[in-house]
């Protein structure tokens, strides 16, 4: 089963991301 991960960052800074958005782009195949 494939999942769509939405992952937002704010105003840009990838400081401010979180360990859950980290993680979802380090198992993503696709990135747009």
């Amino acid at each position: 089963m494939r999942k769509l991960l939405v992952i937002g960052i704010g105003a840009g800074n990838p400081e401010h991301m979180t360990v859950q958005a980290i993680s979802g782009l380090n198992r993503a195949d696709v990135l747009f």
